[in-house]
């Protein structure tokens, strides 16, 4: 992020007895920014009470799906513009709310590649992984009309959330924090607002954990859009929009939604994501194009395994257990959650053999064009494991039942 990007903001201690998030500080003191965060999650956090007594008396849904307590994403810039306004007066609540197209801030139009067609490739991933274990998800249908009314309206609900979320609260803590540690923070408190919502929709407690795994990594995404776009707010809008039309739009008014499937491809993403902000690597947009290739080359490699895990292994509970038990230790092994330490010779091989570390060794390289030669050998083996995983399903049959 650039300096010029970065706002100036004074910081005063807050005398005693005057409360936290300066409710009773005069207009133009300003207080320290942790403090700005705390009041403004405290303050979203209230103004939607009204929301969920509404959501919860009416009882009826403005989408499938979405309650009326979905109203509250007002709440965000509400509370932003009080907080600004106790700041900064109407100057500050000005800027603030001239943020809201600032797509100027773009230098690089390579980052609308994955602002518009990140979310859109999650679920084309997740469509297919349902087709493969036997769930016939019907045929998207687009009647034009209403999908560009559905549009407008979330770009709107989702500009009301970034400029509080993203404009206020990420500004806020976003130097004092880091970006990797800023985007947990919110990311978590932005799942938490909205499961009164999802419990007014009657959604499983088991959705809702994978819904809110798919949440945090989702700020983890946005966090790192926000910061290469020059902090503006109609990008993270954009990509936050885009990801409700497309739940939304999913067969059938998002009935056929694979909330896991889509929450374990976003968390690999940002998990990705928090490699590259814990080790200081920053994306030059040269570097987009292969980055993309070697996740589709990995969401494609691991896909293809996990298909064939399902078609093996017909107890879920039995499916769940083998691919977290594998998993997790291959991480350790393969560069993923460390990364340049010798391993003993043994471990070290296991990590050859599997396309994680190989996916890992991918990116770094992508990543890093000018100390790493292209990743060739990596590549094919990822690319041999697609191959053999595919020819076993094909042997198989191609085709199996869903898991149970």
């Amino acid at each position: 992020m650039k300096a010029k990007d970065v706002m100036s903001v004074p910081v005063v201690s807050v005398p005693s007895g005057v409360t936290a998030g300066g409710f009773l500080l005069p207009v133009g003191v300003k207080e320290p920014r942790v403090v700005r965060s705390v009041a403004f999650f405290a303050l979203v956090f209230l103004l939607t009470v009204p929301f969920l007594v509404l959501g919860t008396v009416a009882g009826t849904q403005i989408l499938p799906g979405l309650p009326l307590t979905a109203l509250a994403a007002v709440c965000p810039v509400a509370a932003a513009v009080i907080l600004e306004y106790r700041r900064g007066g109407g100057a500050g609540v000005g800027a603030l709310l001239r943020r809201s197209f600032d797509f100027h801030r773009i230098e690089h139009r390579g980052w609308y590649v994955p602002i518009l067609l990140l979310y859109p490739a999650v679920l084309v991933a997740s469509f297919i992984r349902l087709r493969l274990i036997g769930i016939e998800v019907p045929v998207l249908r687009i009647a034009l009309v209403p999908v560009l009314a559905m549009a407008a309206a979330f770009f709107m609900s989702a500009l009301c959330e970034e400029l509080g979320w993203s404009a206020y609260a990420v500004d806020a803590l976003r130097e004092r924090c880091g970006a990797l540690r800023t985007a947990l923070i919110v990311g978590v408190v932005w799942a938490v607002w909205h499961w009164p919502a999802l419990l007014q929709a009657h959604r499983a407690l088991s959705w809702i954990a994978w819904w809110s795994l798919a949440t945090v990594a989702a700020r983890v995404i946005m966090v790192l859009l926000y910061d290469n776009t020059g902090r503006s707010v109609f990008a993270v809008t954009l990509f936050h929009a885009i990801s409700n039309l497309g739940w939304q739009l999913f067969p059938v008014h998002g009935s056929y939604f694979d909330q896991p499937s889509v929450a374990v491809i976003m968390a690999a993403v940002a998990v990705v994501i928090a490699v590259i902000l814990g080790f200081g690597v920053r994306i030059e947009p040269a570097m987009i194009a292969g980055m993309l290739g070697a996740i589709v080359a990995g969401v494609a490699c691991f896909t293809v395994l996990g298909a064939l895990v399902v078609a093996f292994v017909r107890k879920q509970q039995t499916v769940g257990a083998l691919t977290l038990g594998t998993f997790l230790p291959l991480a350790f092994v393969s560069d993923v959650f460390v990364m340049g330490g010798e391993l003993p010779g043994v471990l070290s091989t296991i990590g050859d053999l599997f396309p994680l570390k190989h996916l890992s060794h991918t990116l770094l390289a992508v990543l890093d064009p000018v100390g790493r030669p292209w990743p060739w050998a990596d590549l094919a083996v990822i690319a041999a494991w697609t191959l053999a995983a595919a020819a076993v399903l094909v042997l198989k049959g191609g085709r199996w039942t869903a898991v149970r």
